[in-house]
């Protein structure tokens, strides 16, 4: 899973950056947030070079990611 936070400087690359992640044969999940706009746009494979596109655009929406995390203290 890769998480994006875009500023003023990445607004404008983010779909550029999604498809050079893309390429990468493990990546499942993507989430691309806005701040500014208060947007939260995950993507989620769904195949070979297949993407299902969710959005949440409320401010009191719940964010559901599929990956599990694992935090490990060192």
């Amino acid at each position: 899973m890769i998480i994006q936070v875009l500023s003023d400087l990445t607004e404008a690359d983010g779909t550029n950056t999604f498809r050079l992640y893309q390429t990468i044969p493990t990546f499942q999940e993507y989430t691309l947030i806005n701040p500014a706009k208060v947007e939260t746009d995950p993507f989620f494979k769904t195949g070979a070079k297949r993407w299902l596109p969710y959005e949440y655009d409320h401010e009191d929406a719940e964010l559901s990611l599929k990956t599990k995390f694992f935090l490990k203290r060192y």
